[in-house]
């Protein structure tokens, strides 16, 4: 068992939702709780995102509950108050405020929530509650093929702080803020404006630089608890200690993200694209996701296709202002393929072989600027077709 943050205990059972697969989970705290979260930009978000909202404005929880296999998606007034009553019991059977449940849903859109199903369940989830995160997991997954998840312990200012991060998603990825899922516990003590302040530049650079098929969910969530069970008080830390906790925060959402790209519908192969030399960041972003989402070089790369002119004209199509044949530089791994406009020498036959390998990294520096970013997509599969026109 992987060790996890203090004070947090989780859960996983199969409550009847889906056929004998687990389907509700419960993080919960043993301590009252901060929390700070990023929701789908889609504008027909699900109901438990509409409610979420209310919580992480509020900055208070001690439970988070999950679904798989109903969305509570495009289900109106009635879905909302569903997820009012369901959080309303649970708060009940876990003996805390009911403001202090977040509650989230994955699965298919536009079926009605089974509340009463999941009433039913809640007494049995608290009972299974331990310290061990894979049920939860486990329960959370709708089409993913296993489960993420990750734990780190730093040492802060002569103590220790823990991290525990599990995502799910594999289909319906393109974060802004697929589904895509992430729940991150800390024992730390901080306030909620600092957490939520610090979780959305994370976010912006890991979870919302994904993409398996370019369709952004309207249940996206990533919610961050602390509940200072370390003692740890992040305002007392030295500058350093604090840059440490962000760059631990920031490691363990990027592995997360990366996972969710790596357990993609139908993926074999990863790339990772890194654009330098941007203008400023949001260009460099917006590069980015035109190349992870191209159906052309998806499929390219699941070919292994040495084809690189499929990636000067994702850059080009952006039309952001300034981009030039003349400047532009591109690379596949030790491959140098365009300097500066300029075609190189190279082997065709060794790229193609290099792109037959599952992780693939591409570099494209615009000599525009100084900002860069970078992000995570993968190649496009007959078997993601397969498992999108099964889903149900």
């Amino acid at each position: 068992m992987i060790s996890v943050a203090k004070g947090f205990l989780f859960s996983g059972i199969s409550a009847g939702i889906k056929k004998n697969k687990k389907d509700l989970g419960l993080i919960f705290s043993q301590y009252p709780a901060v929390i700070a979260g990023v929701t789908t930009r889609n504008k027909i978000y699900a109901a438990p995102v509409k409610y979420c909202r209310k919580i992480i404005a509020n900055g208070k929880a001690q439970a988070i509950l999950v679904n798989s296999g109903n969305a509570n998606a495009f289900t109106g007034e009635k879905g909302y108050n569903d997820c009012l009553e369901v959080a309303d019991a649970l708060s009940g059977v876990l003996a805390v405020p009911g403001d202090y449940v977040a509650y989230t849903s994955t699965g298919v859109i536009g079926v009605p929530l089974p509340k009463d199903t999941i009433k039913k369940a809640l007494s049995n989830l608290k009972s299974h509650l331990c310290e061990d995160p894979h049920d939860f997991a486990e329960a959370i997954l709708t089409t993913d093929l296993r489960t993420k998840i990750m734990s780190k312990t730093i040492a802060v200012d002569e103590k220790q702080v823990s991290f525990t991060g599990i995502s799910k998603g594999s289909g319906m990825i393109e974060p802004n803020m697929a589904t895509m899922l992430g729940f991150i516990c800390m024992d730390i003590r901080i306030t909620a404006a600092a957490l939520q302040n610090i979780l959305t530049g994370i976010v912006d650079d890991t979870f919302n630089m994904i993409s398996v098929d370019g369709d952004t969910s309207t249940n996206d969530m990533v919610l961050a608890i602390a509940n200072g069970a370390s003692e740890v008080d992040y305002e007392a830390l030295s500058e350093q200690s604090k840059l440490n906790f962000s760059h631990t925060l920031r490691e363990l959402c990027t592995y997360l993200a990366k996972e969710i790209v790596r357990d993609g519908e139908g993926v074999t192969k990863v790339m990772e694209i890194t654009v330098s030399g941007a203008a400023t960041k949001r260009d460099a972003r917006v590069i980015i996701k035109s190349i992870i989402n191209s159906p052309l070089i998806k499929t390219a790369i699941y070919g292994a296709d040495p084809n690189w002119g499929r990636f000067m004209m994702a850059v080009g199509k952006t039309c952001i202002e300034g981009i030039s044949s003349e400047t532009i530089s591109l690379s596949m791994g030790t491959f140098a393929i365009v300097e500066k406009g300029v075609i190189n020498n190279f082997s065709r036959e060794e790229l193609k072989k290099y792109l037959q390998q599952k992780e693939i990294t591409i570099n494209i520096s615009l000599g525009l600027g100084e900002e860069s970013a970078t992000g995570w997509g993968c190649d496009l599969t007959e078997d993601y077709i397969k498992i999108n026109t099964a889903y149900n």
